[in-house]
């Protein structure tokens, strides 16, 4: 645990150094954060030195950039979310109760296929094999023909 005494105790105080007070806070972030500049430049631009900038964002930390798709994947983001909005209830109505494929459930929520089994998973939903009613297997594509054969199909189907 640190602590720091309050910015309070300087004031009317005539200390050296340039002060921080004038270093509007969402300009400074935009700076930072949005156009992508330097501490340096942002210095240049509120007349100040880099110390007091450094000194601002210590105590006024820049909001994290919001994720773009893939980081948000791969970081989990994306699942998080979709628990978030779609409870194991309403995921269980639809996919068993309802009986809409991934697919179904994808075009109405937005999330990928993907993640939607990933959920099913967490859920301890089990999923479906695939759709097996009017479904035409292509027999000429080498590996669905030797599955065909492997289950005993003629590769017509189901």
């Amino acid at each position: 645990m640190t602590w720091q005494p309050p910015i309070t105790l300087l004031d009317g105080l005539d200390l050296p150094g340039l002060d921080p007070a004038p270093i509007d806070v969402p300009d400074l972030h935009d700076l930072i954060r949005r156009q992508k500049k330097s501490v340096q430049h942002a210095a240049a631009v509120f007349g100040t030195g880099i110390e007091a900038i450094r000194y601002v964002l210590d105590e006024h930390p820049a909001p994290a950039l919001p994720q773009d798709q893939a980081t948000a994947r791969a970081t989990g983001a994306t699942r998080r979310r979709a628990r978030r909005e779609l409870a194991k209830e309403d995921f269980a109505r639809l996919y068993s109760d309802e009986y809409q494929s991934l697919n179904q459930i994808s075009a109405v929520t937005g999330f990928s296929r993907k993640v939607l089994a990933a959920l099913a998973h967490d859920y301890d939903i089990p999923l479906r094999d695939g759709p097996h009613v009017g479904v035409q297997v292509n027999v000429r594509h080498p590996v669905r023909r030797n599955v065909l054969r492997f289950r005993g199909g003629d590769g017509v189907g189901p």
